[in-house]
């Protein structure tokens, strides 16, 4: 029996993960993915090493086929994030939330100016940026 699959058949169903920071002021860390078609029980997340790995598999019998879909993602969670208290959750739509608290809240990165060295200005290098 020949079996015809469309043009997108060959490409397995991927999930759509993007992990963001809430707010700067947060206090957790929060990330989603579309999992699509994938039932609860088709879905398994764990996390080792600081690793989120979320695992997703369906699998159907057709009277004239079988279709097979998989899908594997992982992210690194941020050093201070409480991973042992991380939570995920399936929305009737099928996204994924997971959602951990921070030890502490992110630093914000300090603000300064970096001098920019002009190459090309007699021996020594020459620095812009202070007035």
């Amino acid at each position: 029996m020949d079996l015809l699959l469309e043009p997108w058949a060959v490409f397995p169903l991927l999930a759509d993960i993007e992990p963001h920071h809430t707010l700067k002021d947060s206090d957790k860390f929060q990330a989603s993915m579309h999992l699509g078609h994938y039932k609860p029980d088709e879905v398994v997340v764990k996390v080792a090493d600081n690793v989120v790995t979320v695992r997703a598999e369906h699998e159907e019998k057709h009277e004239d086929g079988y279709s097979h879909s998989r899908t594997v993602r992982q992210m690194t969670l941020p050093q201070n994030t409480k991973v042992d208290q991380l939570t995920s959750h399936l929305t009737p739509n099928g996204d994924l939330l997971l959602e951990a608290p921070y030890i502490n809240k992110p630093a914000l990165p300090a603000t300064r100016d970096i001098p920019i060295a002009i190459e090309g200005a007699g021996d020594a290098p020459k620095v812009e940026g202070k007035k």
